[in-house]
Order: C-alpha cells, then sequence, then structure tokens
C-alpha cells in the first residue's frame, strides 16, 4: 500500500464511519459493504503478501490477545442464544490490522491527520451554519469532531516551533467554537484536556514505566461510573445541578447517573458473562455496555485487547507519533467514560484507526532500525576488508 492509497484508504474509512449507525447508512447498507470490503482486503493481506502480517506474528503476546477476546465474545454470544452476533463489533479490528500492515511515515501522519483534521471541522461547520445534519444527535457530531481533532493533532505532540503551537491552539479554539453549538460538553472538555498534555509535552514514557497508569486509564470509565453512582445522590449534588441547569441548561450527569446503577444492577445479576446480547442498550459508558453484554470474563478480555497493543508500541515509546497516538487514544478512551462509540454494534472508526497508526509506525520504526542496522554491520565489514588487504 503506497502513501496515496493509504491516505484513501484512512479518509474513506474516515467517511464511511460519518455513517456508521445512521439512517443513511442502514438504507445503504455502507457498514456492511464496508465490513466486507475489510475482510477481504484482511485475507489478502495475510494469504497473498504475509508479510504484512508479521507485527502479530513477531508479537504473539498481541496476537493472543486480540484472539482470545474474539474466542471469549463470539462464545458468550451463542451460548446465551444470541448466535454470532458479538461479531457485529469484533470486526472493528480488522481496520488496526489492515493500517498497521502499512509502515507508516511521519509524511504518511502529517497528510492524514490534516486531512481528518480538515474533514472533522467541516462536519462541525456545516452542522452549524447549514441543515445538512439538521437531525442529527448533537453528541454524535461533538464526538466525530473530537474524534478527527484527536487525529488532527498527533503530529504536533511535543513540538517546540512556534508556528506549529499557534497552529494548535488556533485549531483548539476554532473546533470549540464549532463544537459549543453540539451540546457536546465532553467533546469540549476533553479538546482542552488533550490540548494541555500536548503543549507541556506529558512523557509518555511515564505510562509505560509504571504500567499500572496504563492500567487505571483503560479502567477509568468503570471508575467513573461506579463513583458517579454512589455519589449522585449526594446532597453536594443539587448544587452541581443548579450551576448546570444556568450553564447548559441540563443536570450534571443528565440522568447518566440512572442508568448506570440500572447498568450494574443487570451486572449484578450476569456477573461473569454478561448477557451475550451485543445490542444491549445506550449505556453512555463504554465499561458498562461491555460488562453488560459480556461479563466481567469479557471485560478483562476486551481490556488486555487494548492494553496489547499500548504495550507492544511502547517498545518506541521516545517516537513523536506513537507518543501522540498513546495521548490521543487514551484521552478519547477516557472520554467514553460518558458517551459511547468505541464499543458495541456498528463501532466508531477512527478510535481503531488510531491504533493501527500507532502499530503501522512501530513497524516503520522497526524497519528503520533494521535497515541501519544492517549499513552499520555493512560498513564495519567493510573497514575490516580495507585493513586486511
Amino acid at each position: 500500500m503506497n502513501s496515496f492509497l493509504f491516505i484513501f484508504f484512512t479518509t474513506f474509512l474516515w467517511i464511511i464511519n460519518l455513517f456508521n449507525g445512521t439512517g443513511l447508512g442502514n438504507l445503504y447498507n455502507t457498514t456492511e459493504i464496508t465490513r466486507s470490503l475489510l475482510f477481504l482486503i484482511a485475507i489478502f493481506l495475510i494469504l497473498i503478501r504475509l508479510k504484512y502480517s508479521r507485527i502479530l506474528i513477531k508479537n504473539m503476546y498481541l496476537f493472543a490477545s486480540i484472539l482470545s477476546m474474539f474466542i471469549i465474545f463470539t462464545t458468550v454470544s451463542i451460548f446465551k442464544g444470541h448466535g454470532i452476533e458479538s461479531f457485529d463489533y469484533i470486526w472493528i479490528f480488522m481496520i488496526v490490522f489492515i493500517i498497521s500492515a502499512r509502515a507508516i511515515s511521519l509524511f504518511d501522519i502529517k497528510v492524514v491527520s490534516l486531512f481528518i483534521g480538515i474533514l472533522g471541522g467541516s462536519i462541525l461547520f456545516l452542522n452549524n451554519y447549514t441543515n445538512i445534519f439538521s437531525g442529527w444527535n448533537g453528541n454524535t457530531i461533538g464526538m466525530i469532531g473530537l474524534h478527527s481533532y484527536l487525529i488532527f493533532i498527533i503530529p504536533f505532540y511535543r513540538t517546540n516551533i512556534i508556528v506549529e503551537k499557534i497552529v494548535l491552539v488556533t485549531a483548539t479554539f476554532l473546533y470549540s467554537v464549532f463544537v459549543f453549538p453540539t451540546d457536546s460538553r465532553s467533546s469540549m472538555l476533553f479538546a482542552f484536556i488533550a490540548l494541555l498534555f500536548y503543549l507541556i509535552g506529558f512523557n509518555v514514557n511515564l505510562f509505560f514505566k509504571r504500567k499500572i497508569l496504563i492500567v487505571l486509564a483503560l479502567f477509568l470509565p468503570i471508575i467513573i461510573a461506579a463513583t458517579v453512582s454512589l455519589i449522585s445522590s449526594s446532597p453536594f449534588i443539587d448544587d452541581l445541578n443548579r450551576w448546570s441547569y444556568n450553564t447548559f441548561e441540563k443536570p450534571i450527569f443528565n440522568g447518566r447517573d440512572e442508568i448506570w446503577r440500572y447498568g450494574f444492577e443487570l451486572i449484578y445479576e450476569n456477573t461473569f458473562f454478561g448477557t451475550g446480547k451485543l445490542y444491549s442498550g445506550y449505556w453512555h459508558n463504554s465499561a458498562i455496555s461491555c460488562l453488560v453484554s459480556f461479563g466481567v470474563i469479557g471485560y478483562l478480555f476486551w481490556i488486555n485487547s487494548f492494553y496489547s497493543i499500548l504495550k507492544v508500541s511502547s517498545k518506541c515509546a521516545n517516537d513523536v507519533v506513537i507518543s501522540g497516538c498513546t495521548i490521543s487514544f487514551l484521552i478519547l478512551f477516557a472520554q467514553q467514560s460518558v458517551e459511547l462509540g468505541i464499543f458495541g454494534p456498528n463501532p466508531n472508526f477512527l478510535p481503531y484507526i488510531i491504533l493501527g497508526l500507532m502499530l503501522g509506525r512501530l513497524k516503520y520504526l522497526r524497519r528503520e532500525e533494521f535497515y541501519e542496522k544492517n549499513r552499520v554491520e555493512y560498513n564495519s565489514s567493510c573497514i575490516q576488508l580495507r585493513k586486511i588487504y
């Protein structure tokens, strides 16, 4: 896959993602057609160009983690009487695999992030100043904008170039202006958190040296859901609700606390393996959604699939792109504490594009390291030969 095809492919995924789960998408079966197309591409990469799958073969822990999740989800779904309904989610990891087949250069990242950033900003602009997206859920538009923004800022991680910092701050300001009418509070909040992490040049190695921090970041959605469920009846919440009504014209948790408490009741009734039903409701929290569907066992395997990708990528954590991808993904994952998109039927493509970019960048760095090693060995051999002759 050359640069042009790679850029076209990621842009195509973004466009299809826009209609994913919408009435228009359901009418034209865009998700099903895309899923079939990606399946064929994945088979081609495995059978015809096996070298592209080495990133999984070389990292058996990563391969085993994703395969284990696939087996658990499918087994639970079948035994609970829902057939292979779980495949409506699991297939999304094909995006990670296909994108990781490309050894991704810095040029690739910059062009892809720019295109996706422009597309995300365009959607927000059109939503605010035209009627094209009238009737669409504001949170959905806001999340598409946020996820696009998180991909856009990846190349800006730890930049010392003043012009790039100005571009980053300006883009964040424009994004905030455009996203405000969608009334997506979480999208605005996490965009500013991302800007803060990028501007201070947060050292991602802190996460990888203390792996408990990655674990806590991945468990953040369930921690937040449990905490909110416990404190939502506290007296001080009334003051927060009054402030939220005055500012946003809706309560601080907007009913999520009640939804999460009901979710915990279902989890208690189906603790280990869940209901086995992927279409279990809109829980506004990725952890609750996964736990209701596949229980504690399935949830742990699901978290481990993300952890394994981050762990493999940590071998090149000093790279700007991998660090940027890590921060953007973890912020996106944290945002899924109050929204949903990364898990469920018709999942959002963009989080998995970030993971694919991360693994693709890792492949590029390993290839460059291999070439550099061989170059050094070759030069060393030449020097020795000169000494002999």
